[in-house]
């Protein structure tokens, strides 16, 4: 085996010694003293501490979360443990314990390494105490463990406490809304009707105003030239009525003679002259062919 290799086996050897020594020697320092039950609702607030064996903790802090000052700090000459009877340290901490939730820890001298802590409530762990006498601690006395009890042990082991354990929270039941009548949409949604246009009403014309019609004034009516047909004033109506009959239904009655104005018969009169015209024009040509013809016998004479 080389010089080489056994230098490393060495160096790790030793390495492993000092790893274990000092492993050995920082764990039971360490364990020797724990943050062991807290009183959250007493007036004023306390933590006990729990030291199953003999230690100097001069020096060590205790704190909680988020405060500008510390909660403690112990003097010189604080010997704790079974020797000094003093397995049970408590320490009050006026009202500095937040109800709702807090972190309880314990430090080194200097606040250089965190010995041990107890968070409760909001900021995790535990629950916080249901009741103003109880208190959160281990279960047993410097156990992993931590609980609440339902009577606090102050001064005293947790084994003989009455633990208070936290509730299980059940789910709340989501209230089910109450069915609302939903009113049904119409099959067929109507539709708007046009709105009817407004048309131009003609305003009608004022009526010509009839021209006045000169009065008609009655001729005079003829004398008779017969006088065998003048009427007595005493005819009556029936022998006039026969006098009528008898003269083959002339128009004359006391004395008065319609007369009948001719009636122009215009059809007639369009056929006469379209004959006239054709009869013309039939007249024109025969005497304008006649001149030709007579035109070129004198020519043929001439010649």
């Amino acid at each position: 085996m080389s010089n080489t290799v056994k230098l490393i086996l060495h160096t790790i050897l030793f390495s492993s010694v000092v790893l274990i020594s000092f492993l050995l020697l920082s764990s039971p320092a360490s364990a020797q003293i724990l943050v062991n039950e807290l009183g959250i609702w007493d007036s004023p607030d306390w933590i006990e501490l729990y030291a199953f064996e003999d230690i100097d903790i001069s020096g060590w802090v205790l704190d909680d979360n988020g405060t500008a000052s510390d909660l403690y700090t112990f003097p010189q000459g604080s010997l704790v443990g079974p020797s000094n009877q003093t397995t049970y340290v408590v320490i009050p901490v006026s009202d500095r314990l937040n109800k709702y939730g807090d972190i309880i820890t314990l430090y080194r001298p200097g606040k250089t390494e965190v010995v041990d802590e107890i968070a409760y409530g909001d900021k995790g762990g535990v629950c916080v105490p249901p009741t103003y006498l109880g208190s959160v601690g281990r279960y047993p006395d410097g156990n992993q463990t931590i609980d609440h009890f339902a009577v606090s042990t102050k001064e005293s082991s947790n084994e003989g406490g009455t633990l208070d354990p936290c509730p299980v929270p059940t789910a709340e039941p989501t209230e089910i809304p109450e069915p609302t009548n939903t009113p049904v949409p119409p099959t067929s949604t109507p539709k708007p009707t046009s709105t009817p246009k407004l048309t131009n009403t003609p305003t009608p014309k004022p009526s010509s105003t009839p021209k006045p019609t000169s009065p008609t004034i009655p001729s005079p009516k003829p004398e008779p030239t017969d006088k065998s047909q003048e009427l007595p004033d005493d005819v009556g109506v029936d022998e006039l009525r026969n006098q009528v009959q008898n003269n083959g239904g002339d128009a004359e009655v006391l004395g008065t003679k319609e007369e009948k104005k001719p009636k122009i018969q215009i059809l007639p009169i369009i056929i006469i002259t379209t004959g006239l015209v054709f009869i013309g024009g039939a007249a024109g040509l025969y005497f304008k062919d006649k001149r030709k013809g007579s035109n070129i016998t004198r020519e043929d004479e001439q010649k």
